[in-house]
């Protein structure tokens, strides 16, 4: 069976072009063989009519002009036919001429065709008899006639002038024969030249696929033909050619883009290799954040039962004030009793003394609670310091991680901040206890200053009652003193008070900085974790790499 898959462009184009040019010649010649065939009929149907017509106009003269004389009349008539019959035969046509009587049924010839008699039947006679005056085909004996039919009343019979149709389709036949052969001849002419066409077309064509084979081996050297073929042809060459060219230049830039591609595929594990490495240390400084943290709350925790203390403590020495302005007021009204009582009064400032001596060491435990105190802010401080440090690293850390550790950064930057608001609230605390220093300090100065001037008081009222007025006077101004030590501590309570709020905030700063370090924990892992996927996608992107490389192996630029 016929598979046009089987056959290759030339010979499909071939056959094809083949085909056509058969079609259209046997179309051409179809065409003008029917057309002057027709013409022709119609040519000489019109002659034969005429040719009756005059021998019915003749027939007619001649009766008329020898209308006593019959046999003359026949005779002239037959030598008319004669003379038809040579004019026609002088274009070429055979003729034969007779006439059929109706009546007796039979066709007799004229003299001129006595020697050109056809065998008639007679159903060729009933189909003469039934057709019309003019022209018409019959076919006698095998042999095609075209019959002129023209009723002659001169003879009483039908005049018929037969022409074979070999005699006047001759030219047509010889025409026929002339185009079949000249259509044989130009089929083979043209099947040469379409053959030639077709080798002219796909020869370069094949050239192209041959190319094309070599490309795939790596061969991309140009296509040159060596005959001048047509623009189209000599187009898809150059396209052919430029194609070439650039896949060469496609294949090298694969081959040098397949080397950078692995390359990055290597740094790119080498780079998520460090940041494993770099997320291991953040994740080390997040834990010693966290420590620091859980170190500042216990800190905080023990800087809160010192300052409970010391308030403890102020809370006794304000209680032993107010007894000492009682004992004051005491001594006051025991001046007023006089002298009598100065004895008793002396006793009392002994046992004053004593107390006064408690107080003087009590505003001296008072001061160093205070210098200790200090001292625990000065630690607060160097641990915010340490955490602004730490908060500083792990933002070295968040910046070289890159777009993954943009979290971590404001993480770290929320610490920075914490650990500078620690410290700004550890110097105002370190100024609250320098003034808190410098008034337990001048407490202390003051409370020595009493108990020097008390025991002065004591000598002088021992050694004479003439400074009994001094001593109201001392005493009075004891009582001031003690008033403005008073004040003090409550200067004082307040400003404890202010310390303790001021280590609520820094145990809640210590709390934030736990959970900030719980949040950068997560952070770290979810880096990991990316990073993890990063090193994967380099592993993927250099198997592309080794894998592209290996489809192209079989070209070589």
């Amino acid at each position: 069976m016929f598979n046009r898959e089987n056959l290759t462009m030339g010979q499909q184009l071939t056959v094809i072009m083949l085909a056509i040019l058969a079609l259209t010649t046997l179309v051409v010649g179809t065409l003008t063989y029917t057309m002057s065939k027709d013409q022709l009929m119609t040519s000489t149907r019109n002659r034969l009519n005429r040719e009756t017509d005059v021998i019915k106009e003749i027939a007619a003269n001649l009766n008329f002009v020898y209308i006593s004389d019959y046999d003359y009349f026949y005779s002239q008539l037959e030598r008319t036919i004669d003379d038809q019959k040579n004019t026609l035969e002088q274009d070429g046509l055979t003729s034969y001429f007779y006439y059929l009587d109706n009546e007796a049924e039979t066709i007799q010839p004229f003299s001129t065709s006595q020697n050109d008699l056809i065998d008639v039947t007679t159903a060729d006679i009933s189909e003469i008899q039934s057709a019309k005056d003019g022209t018409f085909e019959l076919t006698i004996n095998g042999a095609h006639y075209l019959i002129a039919k023209r009723y002659l009343s001169e003879i009483g019979a039908n005049y018929l002038l037969l022409v074979p149709e070999s005699s006047y389709l001759a030219t047509i036949l010889t025409m026929r024969s002339m185009t079949v052969f000249m259509s044989l001849a130009g089929m083979i002419v043209g099947a040469i030249l379409v053959i030639l066409f077709v080798r002219n077309v796909t020869g370069p064509l094949r050239k192209l696929r041959e190319g094309m084979e070599r490309i795939h081996t790596g061969d991309f050297r140009p296509l040159k033909l060596n005959k001048i073929h047509t623009l189209e042809i000599n187009s898809l060459t150059d396209s052919y050619n430029f194609m070439v060219k650039e896949l060469e230049t496609i294949i090298s830039q694969l081959k040098v883009s397949i080397h950078d591609l692995k390359a990055s595929g290597h740094h790119l594990g080498r780079a998520s290799e460090n940041m494993v490495d770099q997320s291991n240390k953040l994740t080390e400084t997040i834990t010693a954040v966290e420590e620091s943290a859980v170190a500042t709350h216990q800190h905080t925790e023990h800087s809160q039962t010192i300052v409970s203390a010391v308030t403890i403590s102020l809370n006794m020495s304000k209680q032993h004030l107010t007894e000492t302005l009682n004992h004051t007021a005491i001594m006051n009204d025991a001046s007023l009793t006089g002298k009598q009582k100065l004895d008793a009064l002396i006793q009392k400032l002994a046992d004053f003394k004593t107390e006064l001596i408690s107080m003087q060491k009590e505003l001296h435990d008072v001061l160093n609670q205070v210098n200790h105190t200090y001292n625990l802010t000065n630690t607060i401080q160097a641990i915010s310091d340490q955490t602004k440090l730490l908060a500083l690293n792990a933002s070295i850390e968040a910046s070289r991680a890159g777009k993954e550790g943009k979290g971590f950064m404001v993480v770290a930057r929320e610490i920075s901040k914490l650990a500078e608001e620690a410290k700004a609230i550890t110097l105002n605390m370190f100024e609250s206890m320098e003034v808190t220093k410098k008034m337990t300090s001048s407490a202390v100065t003051t409370s020595d200053s009493l108990v020097d001037n008390h025991l002065s008081h004591v000598k002088t009222m021992q050694e004479t009652t003439e400074a009994f007025d001094s001593l109201l006077e001392k005493i009075t101004q004891s009582t001031s003193a003690i008033h403005v030590i008073e004040d003090d501590f409550d200067t004082l309570f307040q400003h404890s008070g202010n310390l303790l709020n001021v280590f609520e905030e820094l145990e809640l700063i210590a709390e934030n900085n736990k959970k900030h370090t719980s949040v950068l924990k997560n952070l770290t892992a979810e880096h990991e974790e990316a990073t993890q996927v990063i090193y994967q996608e380099g592993g993927d992107i250099l198997a592309y790499a080794t894998s592209l490389q290996t489809l192209i192996e079989g070209f070589h630029a």
